[in-house]
C-alpha cells in the first residue's frame, strides 16, 4: 500500500491535475486511515476547481472527514461555514453544523436556527433524533438536560421535563448532578416519597461531606 501511495503522490506532484492519480490516492487513504493527508489532497483539489457545486461538494467531504473521522470539531465547523459561503441553502451542511454544536455543547448556537419562529417542538425533536444515534452516555445526558431546560424555559411543560429528568436519572443512575435537579423540583412540588432515592444518589456520590450529611 506505501508503495501505491509514494508512486501515485509522486505522479500527482509531476501532473497536478490528473484526476486518476487522485482518485486512486482519495481510495488509498481512506484504507489507510491516512484522513490529514486525504484532507491536504481535498483542499488541494478545491484550489483547482471553480465551480460552485464541485468546491460545494469537496468542502462537505472535507467537513465530513474533519467530524466523523478526526473528531476535529472546531475546523469542521470552519469547513461547513466554507459550504455555506458557496451554498447558502445547503441542508446537508446546515444539518452537520446543528450535529457540531451538539457535540460541542454549543446550545445557543443551536437553538439560534429556532428561536426565529419558536420551533421549540421541532428542536426537542431534533435533540431527540442526535441522542438515540449518539454513543457517549456523556453527551446523551447532556442532551437531554438541555432538553429540559427547553421543555421548562421555553415550552413551558414542566411536568414533562420532569418526566424527562426522571428518565436521565435512570440511564444515569449515579449522576448525583440530576439526582440533585430531581431533588429541587420534588422538594417544590411536595413530592417526599420520591426524593428518598435521589437522596440515596446524593448521599452516596458527593463529595461533600456537609451535603451528605444534610441528606439523612
Amino acid at each position: 500500500f506505501d508503495e501505491a501511495v509514494t508512486f501515485w503522490e509522486e505522479l500527482l506532484e509531476l501532473e497536478q491535475t490528473n484526476d486518476r492519480a487522485a482518485q486512486a490516492l482519495y481510495g488509498l487513504y481512506h484504507d489507510l486511515g491516512y484522513w490529514d493527508r486525504y484532507v491536504d489532497l481535498l483542499e488541494r483539489r478545491l484550489d483547482m476547481t471553480r465551480t460552485k457545486r464541485k468546491r460545494a461538494e469537496l468542502l462537505e467531504r472535507i467537513g465530513h472527514i474533519y467530524f466523523d473521522r478526526l473528531h476535529d470539531f472546531d475546523e469542521a465547523r470552519i469547513a461547513y461555514g466554507r459550504v455555506l459561503e458557496v451554498n447558502p441553502n445547503s441542508v446537508n451542511a446546515k444539518r452537520a453544523l446543528q450535529r457540531i454544536y451538539v457535540a460541542q455543547q454549543d446550545w445557543d448556537e443551536l437553538k439560534s436556527h429556532y428561536t426565529t419562529h419558536g420551533q421549540w417542538d421541532e428542536y426537542i425533536e431534533f435533540l431527540d433524533q442526535v441522542h438515540d444515534g449518539e454513543d457517549s452516555s456523556v453527551l446523551r445526558t447532556e442532551i437531554q438536560l438541555e432538553a429540559v431546560r427547553v421543555l421548562e424555559e421555553r415550552i413551558k411543560d414542566p411536568s414533562a421535563a420532569l418526566q424527562r429528568l426522571e428518565l436521565v436519572m435512570e440511564a444515569d443512575p449515579e449522576n448525583a448532578d440530576v439526582a440533585r435537579m430531581l431533588d429541587e423540583r420534588y422538594v417544590a412540588t411536595g413530592n417526599s416519597a420520591k426524593r428518598l432515592p435521589v437522596l440515596d444518589v446524593i448521599s452516596e456520590m458527593s463529595d461533600d461531606l456537609d451535603e451528605t450529611m444534610s441528606t439523612y
